[in-house]
C-alpha cells in the first residue's frame, strides 16, 4: 500500500539521508529568536518562534536546529485518531535514533475532540493511548485571530489552497533541517518535486494539487507514475471494479486536510454513510435525527457507531471546507461525526465506495441518489445493509442500529 504512511516515511527519510544540502543552498545568515513573534511574515524559519510546552514553560524551536520536523495538531477523539496515532508512534520509533522530531501541538478547535487538559491530563491520556507522538506542546489555536504565531507562519509559506485556514485534525507541516516547510508548487519549489512533476506531467503537470500527491519511483530512480490524494496504488485496482468489494473496508476516502483514509479503521463499528449540503432545508432535521444516536453509541465508554459525512454539490450550491466546518459548528446539535472531502455520488467521477453503495443498495432510481441526505447503513462487517432517506422516524433508525448491535 502506498499510503499517507508510506508517503510520510519516503518524504522524512530522504530528508535525513540528503540532508539540506542536496536540495538546498546552506543558508548564509543566522537569525535571532523573537520571542513573540507575532510579525510571523518576517521570520525566516521555524527557529524564530517560541512555544510552550505542556506544562507552561518556553521552548525555542532553535532546539531542534538540524533536524527534520513533522509539525502536526493533534485530537483525542476524532475519527482520525487511531490511525494517525498509530502512524506517528511508527515515524517515531523508525527514526528515534535519527535527526528527526515530531512536534505535537493539541488543538481544540474542531469539534471539541481535544478535550484534555495540558499538563499530567494530557500525558496520562496519550500513555493510555499508547501514542508516542514526539514532543508534545501546549493546547493551541491553529485557525484564527487567535491563532500561534508558528502556525500563522506555516500556513503563510505553504499558502494555496490551505492558505486560508487548517481544515481538520492532523493536518501535518514537513520542515527541513533549515527549519523551512517544504514547499512542493512555485518557483521555490523543493527541486526533487520540480524534477518529480517535469517526468509525471500531464493535467496535473503545473503543480501539486492537494496534500499526499503521490510519486511512484522505481528501483532505477525513475519516476514511472503519479496518484491523486484521493488514490493509492492500493485503491486503484479497486476503483476500476469497486462493485466486487467485499466491504467498505477495502476503500479509502479523503478527509478535509486531504489525508488518505483508509475505511479499514472503521472495522468493527457500524457506520452511517450520509451526503450533504449544509444549505440544504433539512440540515438541521438530520443532524437532530443522527445527534441522539452518536450521543448513545459513540461516546467516551462506547464507539459502537461513527458517521461519516461526505459533502456533495450535485443537489445545489457549493460550499466551502471553512463555510462546512463553520456551519456545524453554528448549529443546535454541534459538531458530530466526521467529514470527509467533497465528492459527486452519481456519475462517472462518483469514487469507488458509492459505486460500490449504490450496486449493493440501489434503491427505487436504479442505484442513483437524487438527494442529499441518502443514508447508507453499514454493519459491523463493513456491508451495507439499508438505503434510508432523510424521512425515517428516529426510533426505527435507532432500532435498526440496535438490531446490529446485537
Amino acid at each position: 500500500m502506498f499510503s499517507t504512511k508510506s508517503v510520510l516515511l519516503l518524504a522524512v527519510g530522504v530528508l535525513i539521508a540528503y540532508g539540506v544540502n542536496r536540495f538546498y543552498s546552506q543558508s548564509q545568515t543566522t537569525t535571532q529568536p523573537d520571542a513573540t513573534m507575532e510579525d510571523y511574515k518576517n521570520a525566516k524559519s521555524v527557529y524564530d518562534f517560541t512555544v510552550k510546552d505542556s506544562h507552561g514553560a518556553d521552548v525555542s524551536l532553535e532546539k531542534y536546529r538540524g533536524k527534520v520536523l513533522l509539525i502536526v495538531n493533534i485530537a483525542s477523539q476524532c475519527g482520525l485518531t487511531k490511525g494517525n496515532y498509530a502512524e506517528l508512534t511508527e515515524l517515531s520509533q523508525k527514526y528515534a535514533d535519527k535527526d528527526f522530531k515530531i512536534l505535537s501541538f493539541p488543538c481544540n478547535q474542531f469539534g471539541g475532540q481535544m478535550p484534555e487538559g495540558d499538563g499530567e491530563e494530557m500525558v496520562c491520556h496519550l500513555r493510555s493511548a499508547k501514542a508516542e507522538v514526539g514532543d508534545v506542546f501546549a493546547k493551541i489555536d491553529v485557525n484564527g485571530d487567535g491563532a500561534h504565531p508558528l502556525y500563522k507562519y506555516l500556513k503563510h509559506k505553504q499558502g494555496g489552497t490551505l492558505g486560508d485556514s487548517i481544515k481538520w485534525n492532523f493536518a501535518k507541516f514537513l520542515v527541513n533541517k533549515d527549519g523551512q516547510p517544504i514547499k512542493v508548487n512555485g518557483d521555490d519549489a523543493d527541486p526533487l518535486y520540480k524534477y518529480l512533476k517535469h517526468k509525471q506531467g500531464g493535467i496535473l503537470g503545473d503543480s501539486i494539487k492537494w496534500n499526499f500527491s503521490k510519486f511512484l519511483v522505481n528501483k532505477d530512480g525513475q519516476p514511472v507514475d503519479r496518484y491523486a490524494p484521493t488514490t493509492s496504488p492500493k485503491t486503484s485496482t479497486m476503483q476500476s471494479a469497486p462493485e466486487k468489494a467485499k466491504s467498505i473496508f477495502e476503500f479509502a476516502v479523503t478527509d478535509l486536510n486531504g489525508n488518505e483514509v483508509s475505511l479499514d479503521r472503521y472495522q468493527g463499528s457500524i457506520c452511517l454513510i450520509v451526503n450533504f449540503s449544509t444549505k440544504d432545508a433539512a440540515f438541521e432535521k438530520v443532524l437532530n435525527l443522527l445527534t441522539p444516536l452518536i450521543h448513545k453509541y459513540h461516546n467516551d465508554t462506547r464507539k459502537d457507531l461513527n458517521l461519516l459525512f461526505f459533502p456533495c454539490f450535485q443537489f445545489g450550491s457549493k460550499e466551502t471546507s471553512d463555510e462546512i466546518v463553520k456551519r456545524f459548528e453554528s448549529s443546535t446539535t454541534g459538531m458530530i461525526g466526521e467529514i470527509f472531502a467533497e465528492i459527486e455520488v452519481n456519475g462517472s467521477k462518483a469514487p469507488g465506495l458509492y459505486k460500490y453503495l449504490k450496486a449493493k443498495k440501489p434503491g427505487n432510481c436504479g442505484g442513483f441518489i437524487n438527494s442529499n441526505f441518502t443514508i447508507f447503513l453499514i454493519d459491523r462487517q463493513g456491508v451495507p445493509v439499508e438505503r434510508l432517506n432523510a424521512g425515517i422516524h428516529p426510533y426505527t433508525l435507532e432500532d435498526m442500529v440496535e438490531n446490529l448491535l446485537r
